[in-house]
């Protein structure tokens, strides 16, 4: 293959396989799609077998295995030697299994059994090592199925390689791998999957050899920190290239100049009505005149008032709301010498706004040398003083050995330039729980930790400075909602501020402003007070270290405990990581943990003391350490026995490693006050938009618990909705199933309607569900209904799974239902024909049980209002509307909105009706009439 051809990604049955045996063909490496040369250097160690299976599910005790498929790559051979075969089981296949794989009972009914198979493939593997991605399962079905010999066999697991070579990937699936590197969607068919795996491989000393560093760093942070490591010795035969940092690519200042834009509103709107010129710069670009009503609003904002207003506007979907604002925002940052803070919900959008937006719409705007810089928050970033202290000398394991985690970490920091620790996949923070307490290690969480002295030898290389000096200088801020709630007194003044997607700023509000004592934090500080740190400079005494060992002695203990009571009271749940302390305080249960957790509260106050009184400055680590730990101790004090009635605490991270990533979060009932203090008094001018702040016209749904109108008083301004340009009237019927609530048929009831959806449009549907337990059942039932007609169920498999790699498996699908939980309400768009039916399974309100909204409630009725129709119901219906809001995207696209449990017996159910897309026709049905009223629309 020639260097920079892309790699075949051929499925297994389109392979010229010669056939060799029962089980066994041959194939050329350059047919399979793989450089032989590449594939020589590969196995200069030794032989690998890459190998996958397919199973009726994850248990060798009780479930089986169904297909098998490996492929022996040998050193010098320009051939690969296949294996191959179904597997006969008894068991059942179940839908998801049969939707996963496309692998049917009757593929099986004749096939050979597991004893035959597995004694064949026994002799083809012999002793070579066998590569798989998530080596424990082919292992585990290796040692039970074929030999107990497979418990002492070597093996190499291509997360653990993939990790290291691509540390900030967005997840370690083998299918988000097949799709960056192979450029096709993982198969789930053993043999194309083991394929696959092996193209991957390769496809790393392919890019080694084209220049690119990541093999090398991770070769090299091998050899650096887990020399014992099994991928180590085989990427010491990496084509060599020269080793650089990837560094971070700004935008170009590229493509036709228009003249300058003054700040006046004739001519910003002059500019986007001038269509000829603003495609000389956005080709597909059309002037909208709902996005010139925002243009006003957002103009009115910035000059009127005397400076100092805030302003809030619905804007509805495909009104394009952020041109609106960067064409005021960008004139007014020129004309004023002020800067502008663009606050968004998410980094994906920070990266949006600085990779396409900001520069497109400068250029628009005529100016094209714009600054503009985003930035996240301290804990973030790497630091590189301390990175390079931690590597020199890492935290031993438990256990003894080595840690992959130290090794990862140096990778990371050598194969990209950004330093967003951030960006490493949560994945691996299970598989290597140390990872939690190394990412504390080599970030500066608080600026206390951060001294120039200490950065003075890393001036040039540090990720955090880098992005911190650029504040200055930029016109254009770019944060997130959870770094603007808690903007640091240092940084630029908050006097210009826009927040896009501001109905979701009060549920940020609650972690901003959440009071935490962290056993990641806690061990951070009391192992520096230790001296176990390499930046240590306090010299303890025998009393404050046997205060520290006993308080890390108590943090393993708390975590334990925690565990302890969420694992007994929801035994069949085991994914859950939450624990909340009853609003009437912990019961006998709890006398453990409350001991534990009111003498770590003493012991930590206590140490603080003692620091205190050794600090030289307040800048010291000692200073530093001491309001640490006085911090957690606070949390952990007001929390037991009772929290006050201002607080809802929870033990939260239970789930990802019992001792060490507890956190204690004590959650303020209202965080109205704080975000007036931090945000609102800061600001001159404020403008908020997004497409759901309002359900008629109540914006309590939205922004009721920032309490916004009050505490902005003369200042606030809520602006005339501007509705969609969207032809809803035409192209939207909301359907309402209208039968008496009945919670024990919702299932059936789900089924049907999808089902009948489903059939008529050919797939193209998509299922919102407000139970992840409801959802998995639907699953099943809808494949047993639909699987024989061509329909594709694509649902997630785990709680775990990323909404938008279903959402592209969906759209890639032909005849697919797309079911989704809590992920999908929001921020999933698919547009056009892939999507023309929305089923929303029951109306989304919170789970009544949960303490904060019970302690909110009850605010409410303390205030003479209803806690059901006040605040539970407006959540709902703004929750609601977003739901609708999946289905229409683009003004061509054209489709129904079924709900098929909306309460229509309840007395609220008209306001239900708000939340309905303006224009849009809303019927209510029952169930028997559906596939008529689709039939009436869809023919029409």
């Amino acid at each position: 293959m020639a260097p920079g051809q892309p790699a075949r990604s051929a499925f297994h049955e389109e392979l010229p396989l010669v056939e060799t045996g029962e089980f066994t063909a041959e194939c050329s490496l350059g047919d399979l799609g793989v450089d032989p040369d590449l594939c020589a250097a590969l196995t200069e160690e030794g032989p690998l077998c890459f190998l996958d299976f397919e199973a009726t599910g994850l248990s060798t005790e009780t479930d089986a295995l169904i297909e098998v498929g490996a492929i022996n790559v040998r050193p010098g051979s320009e051939h690969a030697e296949i294996f191959r075969s179904y597997i006969h089981t008894e068991l059942f296949l179940s839908p998801f299994i049969q939707r996963l794989t496309g692998i049917a009972q009757s593929d099986l009914d004749g096939a050979p059994t597991s004893t035959a198979v597995m004694a064949a493939l026994d002799t083809f593997i012999d002793d070579v090592t066998v590569v798989a991605h998530n080596i424990d399962f082919e292992r585990s079905w290796l040692t039970t199925a074929a030999s107990k010999r497979f418990g002492s066999h070597p093996f190499l697991d291509t997360i653990d390689l993939l990790a290291l070579v691509y540390p900030d990937s967005r997840n370690m699936k083998l299918d988000t791998f097949c799709r960056e590197k192979l450029e096709r969607k993982e198969r789930h068919r053993a043999l194309d999957d083991a394929l696959d795996t092996l193209r991957i491989v390769v496809r790393v000393y392919e890019e080694s050899r084209d220049g690119k560093p990541h093999g090398l760093n991770a070769r090299n942070a091998m050899r650096a920190h887990a020399p014992s490591a099994p991928w180590r010795t085989r990427l010491e035969s990496l084509p060599e290239s020269d080793l650089l940092r990837v560094a971070p690519t700004s935008p170009l200042d590229e493509g036709p100049r228009l003249a300058p834009v003054p700040l006046q509103y004739d001519a910003i709107i002059d500019r986007l009505q001038q269509e000829d010129d603003a495609r000389r710069v956005l080709p597909d670009y059309q002037t909208r005149l709902p996005q010139l009503d925002l243009v006003a609003n957002v103009f009115d904002c910035f000059t009127g008032k005397g400076g100092r207003s805030v302003h809030v506007c619905e804007a509805g979907t495909g009104i394009g709301k952020t041109l609106a604002y960067l064409a005021v925002a960008i004139p007014f940052v020129r004309q004023s010498g002020e800067q502008v803070v663009i606050s968004t919900s998410t980094k994906l959008l920070q990266s949006q706004l600085i990779e396409k937006d900001i520069p497109a719409v400068a250029r628009l705007m005529g100016f094209p040398d714009l600054r503009f810089t985003a930035i996240k928050g301290r804990a973030n970033y790497l630091c590189r003083a301390r990175l390079d202290r931690f590597l020199e000398e890492p935290p031993e394991l438990p256990f003894g050995g080595e840690s992959l985690a130290a090794a990862l970490l140096a990778a990371f920091s050598n194969s990209t330039g950004h330093g967003e620790v951030d960006r490493l996949p949560g994945v691996l923070y299970q598989m290597h729980p140390e990872l939690e307490r190394y990412k504390r290690e080599v970030t500066s969480a608080e600026a206390s930790e951060c001294s120039r002295q200490t950065c003075e030898t890393t001036r040039g290389d540090c990720v955090f400075r880098a992005a911190r000096a650029r504040l200055d200088g930029a016109e254009i801020i770019v944060v997130n909602h959870d770094l603007l709630l808690r903007w640091p007194p240092d940084y630029p003044a908050l006097s210009h501020l826009i927040i896009d997607e501001v109905h979701e700023l009060a549920e940020r509000a609650d972690g901003a402003y959440a009071r935490s004592a962290e056993a990641v934090e806690i061990i951070h500080r009391v192992e520096t007070v230790l001296g176990r740190r390499g930046d240590a400079e306090i010299r303890p005494d025998g009393e404050l270290i046997e205060q520290g060992e006993r308080a890390l002695r108590l943090v393993t203990a708390i975590g334990n405990e925690s565990w302890d009571l969420v694992s007994s009271g929801n035994s069949s749940q085991g994914y859950r990581d939450e624990l909340a302390i009853p609003l009437d305080g912990p019961g006998p249960t709890w006398g453990p943990l409350v001991e534990a957790c009111t003498e770590l509260a003493g012991i930590l106050n206590k140490m603080a003391r003692r620091l205190s009184t050794m600090a030289d400055d307040d800048e010291s680590t000692a200073a530093g350490a001491a309001e640490a730990l006085v911090d957690a101790a606070t949390v952990l004090r007001e929390s037991f026995p009772l929290a006050p009635d201002d607080l809802v605490v929870r033990f939260r991270g239970l789930s990802r490693h019992r001792g060490q990533s507890w956190r204690l979060v004590a959650t303020p009932v209202s965080p109205a006050a704080d975000f007036q203090f931090e945000i609102l008094d800061r600001t001159e001018t404020m403008f908020g938009t997004s497409a759901t702040v309002m359900v008629g016209e109540d914006t309590r749904g939205a922004l009721g618990n920032l309490e916004l109108a009050e505490r902005a008083g003369r200042r606030y301004s809520l602006d005339e909705p501007i509705e969609s340009t969207f032809d809803y009237a035409s192209n939207l019927q909301v359907l309402f199933i209208d039968e008496k609530t009945d919670p024990s048929r919702l299932v059936d009831k789900t089924v049907d309607v999808l089902a009948t959806v489903a059939r008529k449009l050919g797939g193209r549907t998509m299922g919102l569900f407000t139970s992840r337990e409801r959802l998995s059942t639907v699953s099943d039932l809808l494949y047993t209904a639909l699987s024989s007609e061509g329909i594709q169920i694509i649902a997630p498999s785990s709680g775990n799974a990323d909404p938008h790699d279903l959402v592209r498996t969906f759209t890639e699908t032909e005849n697919a239902v797309l079911l989704g939980a809590r992920a999908f309400w929001q921020g999933v768009d698919v547009a056009g024909d892939a999507c023309q039916a929305v089923v929303i399974e029951k109306l989304p309100f919170d789970v009544p049980g949960d303490p904060l909204i019970q302690r909110r409630g009850a605010l409410v009725e303390r205030e003479g209002g209803n806690s059901f129709m006040d605040y539970m119901l407006p959540r709902m219906l703004l929750r609601l509307k977003q739901m609708m809001g999946r289905l229409i995207r683009t003004p061509d696209d054209r489709g129904v909105v079924i709900v098929v449990e909306p309460r229509t017996d309840r007395r609220y159910f008209e306001k239900i009706l708000g939340a309905v897309p303006p224009r849009a026709k809303e019927r209510r049905i029952r169930l028997e009439d559906l596939e008529r009223t689709l039939d009436e629309f869809f023919d029409n």
